[in-house]
């Protein structure tokens, strides 16, 4: 018959148990905690960034040439610089639609290690890289695109940049944890990629310049010539030929919407 281990002599075998399950498992998975939360606002922190970028190339311009002369313009240096910080600077940050410079960076107070250090403490260590895709549409009508670009520009600039990629880098610095956590090195990437063909007006006086690019004749161009012949044929002086009315160019003539 075998003997029954006495109580006593297990006795301390669960305190051992946890002290060894604290000092391996608890206690690193405690001080991991919060720089796992850090590391994932991060990571949204990108993916919000990204898409934001993406969007802006949607609304501004590269150059005056997209949708008429009136195009609001935003080069991809200023796009980039508002991106960080909006999305990488302190909470708050205050921003215009322009004049914006790197040098008001300032390390978001929640991104620190243990020691408090900065995870991304100079602007450096974010990246935005902006730029058009390649253009992957059927070969048939990228040839009748490229014919259309070789035509006399007459009516509005219909844009054939097709996609536009925003591309985020951000590589926080080491962390100041025990090892092995201390050389993690992790590398956060974010992209969004958006169609940027806009082919409306931006405000009214776009609208006009639009609508004046789609009339040959033009106002201007005839002018001179109508002013000329005025005294001969006074009925032609009050011609307005390619007039387009610059006070509400997108306005409804009242018989449209009354009975």
């Amino acid at each position: 018959m075998r003997q029954i281990p006495s109580p006593t002599a297990q006795r301390g075998q669960a305190a051992v148990e946890l002290l060894v399950a604290a000092a391996f498992v608890l206690v690193p998975l405690f001080i991991l905690a919060p720089l796992l939360g850090k590391y994932m606002d991060l990571q949204s922190s990108a993916l919000q960034a990204a898409r934001y970028a993406a969007f802006e190339r949607t609304v501004w311009s590269a150059s005056g040439q997209r949708n008429g002369a009136a195009a609001a313009v935003q080069s991809n240096a200023d796009i980039a610089t508002r991106t960080i910080l909006r999305y990488f600077s302190i909470p708050g940050q205050g921003l215009s639609s322009s004049g914006n410079t790197l040098s008001a960076y300032r390390p978001n107070g929640l991104w620190v290690d243990q020691a408090n250090h900065a995870l991304l403490p100079k602007y450096s260590a974010v990246q935005v890289n902006l730029g058009a895709n390649a253009n992957t549409t059927d070969p048939a009508l990228t040839t009748l695109q490229s014919t259309l670009g070789k035509l006399p520009a007459v009516g509005p600039t219909l844009g054939y940049g097709g996609l536009f990629t925003a591309q985020i880098d951000a590589k926080p610095n080491t962390i100041l944890y025990p090892p092995p956590f201390d050389t993690l090195a992790l590398d956060f990437h974010a992209h969004d990629t958006l169609l940027t063909n806009g082919w409306t007006a931006v405000n009214s006086a776009q609208v006009v310049k639009q609508v004046q690019q789609s009339l040959p004749p033009g106002e201007t161009s005839l002018g001179s010539i109508l002013s000329g012949l005025g005294a001969g044929f006074p009925d032609l002086s009050s011609l307005q030929l390619g007039h387009v009315i610059n006070d509400t160019p997108a306005e409804l003539p009242t018989d449209r919407y009354k009975p």
